[in-house]
């Protein structure tokens, strides 16, 4: 995979959300995705719309299944993730 912006922006902020081939297997030390694209990009746009975010202006999100839990988001079975 290399690197690629996602095609639309979010809608509260117009934020751009890059998929990094570092995040896919490019560095394998690296925490990796196990969602697809709309999926990890729906992610990011939730901690936009909500405005999950630290101190720092980095936001933070998570991905709920049907039932209403959150879902593992990568290979270490983190269930949020941050963006800058």
């Amino acid at each position: 995979m290399q690197d690629h912006e996602h095609p639309e922006p979010t809608r509260k902020h117009q934020y751009r959300y890059l998929f990094t081939a570092k995040h896919h297997g490019g560095v394998k030390a690296a925490a990796q995705w196990i969602l697809n694209e709309p999926d990890e990009f729906a992610v990011f746009a939730g901690a936009d719309e909500w405005e999950f975010l630290d101190d720092d202006g980095n936001l933070y999100g998570v991905f709920q299944d049907g039932a209403g839990s959150l879902r593992f988001l990568g290979t270490y079975q983190e269930r949020s993730a941050g963006a800058m």
